[in-house]
């Protein structure tokens, strides 16, 4: 996260990663961040009782 920088998306405060170098793979900072975002905004019903299907 070190050699990595912030752009902004459109005027909602939206904001993307770029990296600072040409070698730098910023792929696993960008899942982390997509998957956190996913969560915070899920719709699921937490109350809802799931079935695993063996």
């Amino acid at each position: 996260m070190a050699n990595t920088t912030t752009r902004l998306i459109g005027k909602s405060g939206a904001f993307g990663w770029n990296k600072a170098g040409s070698d730098i793979d910023i792929s696993p900072l960008s899942s982390c961040t997509m998957a956190l975002q996913g969560a915070w905004t899920t719709r699921r019903n937490s109350n809802r009782r799931q079935h695993v299907m063996h």
